[in-house]
């Protein structure tokens, strides 16, 4: 039986969030391979051309840079794009499970593929506003780094642990401030699946959404991307133990090296596709329940399912005649 609608605080939320996710674990699971798999076919493709032509025509040092920061931000905005037209699949999924109607896979990629230039739009927009935000946070950092080092060499190396302590404030703070913008972004992929919203318009939609729901989101988020990365790093660390005892019990240390980038490259995808889901399944929780706080969307079904707003659709080629006003009676004036 599926749950009413209702307001619910973060812990509600994430609860849920899980609940949703073991009941279509392998759905959730195949629409978060699609991305991975289409970036890295994206990736062998861009660096076979780079190679070939690297071959064909050896590249110096400038046309090699330039080549790396084409490729990188082609990379870069694909797999926004990819992981965008998922998540939208997903977000459709996860609003059938919550408001109880039927779905399927096929339904909720097809839900995504009619709608993929609006997705593609937004993820363009939000990859731009990241790349900003990460740009600006490396030219303050690079630039706060050399002014330490040059004040560093010019007074001696007391200050030389200021140098790594600005570099990681610099650093936390960008991350901070892109896991806000993110968050305040969050809702445009809801805002455009279930309310026909366009680029600029969705995600002004999520911005006024998220004025009071921001940080649950950015706490969300944040600890999304904390699990992905100790769980990634946890891996590594445990399959490169094993690989370097392997290797030197079975006295293959060169084969083991070789064989540790792409187990790793394995471990990261695999990682990214048992927890990718939960951000999508998250975030169409969050949008309901700012939409139940902010607008009464829950009202809203109740009336909808009682058939109280229905509107009268005339037969094919005619229309809804106005209803009649009777006159108003005759008054006799006073005498």
């Amino acid at each position: 039986m599926t749950p009413p609608l209702r307001p619910m605080n973060l812990g509600e939320i994430l609860d849920r969030t899980f609940q949703i996710y073991r009941s279509r674990f392998w759905l959730f699971i195949c629409i978060a391979c699609m991305p991975v798999f289409a970036w890295e076919l994206l990736y062998s493709i861009t660096s076979s051309l780079f190679h070939v032509h690297a071959i064909d025509q050896p590249l110096r040092h400038f046309g090699t840079l330039l080549w790396n920061f084409i490729l990188s931000q082609i990379n870069f905005y694909a797999f926004f794009i990819f992981v965008f037209v998922s998540v939208s699949a997903a977000v459709k999924a996860t609003s059938s499970s919550v408001l109880g109607t039927g779905f399927s896979a096929t339904s909720s990629l097809r839900f995504a593929a009619v709608r993929w230039r609006r997705y593609t739009w937004i993820a363009f927009l939000v990859a731009s506003a990241c790349l900003v935000i990460v740009e600006t946070e490396s030219t303050i950092r690079w630039t706060v780094g050399w002014i330490v080092t040059d004040v560093a060499s010019s007074v001696g190396r007391r200050l030389a642990w200021a140098i790594p302590t600005l570099a990681t404030a610099a650093t936390v703070t960008g991350w901070a401030l892109m896991l806000w913008v993110f968050a305040r972004i969050s809702f445009s992929i809801p805002a455009t699946a279930f309310e026909n919203l366009r680029g600029i318009g969705s995600l002004q939609r999520s911005w006024k959404l998220t004025t009071k729901s921001w940080k649950n989101v950015w706490l969300t988020l944040a600890g999304l991307l904390a699990g992905l990365w100790i769980s990634n790093w946890a891996l590594e660390f445990l399959f490169g133990q094993v690989m370097y005892f392997l290797g030197d019990v079975l006295h293959i240390p060169d084969t083991m090296r070789n064989l540790y980038r792409p187990v790793t490259f394995v471990i990261g995808t695999t990682v990214y596709i048992l927890l990718g889901p939960i951000y999508p399944i998250a975030i169409t929780l969050f949008y309901y329940d700012q939409r139940i706080r902010r607008e009464g969307y829950d009202i809203e079904r109740l009336m909808e399912s009682a058939g109280m707003t229905a509107t009268l659709t005339p037969p094919a080629g005619e229309e809804v005649a106005a209803p009649a006003i009777a006159p108003a009676p005759f008054e006799v004036p006073p005498s």
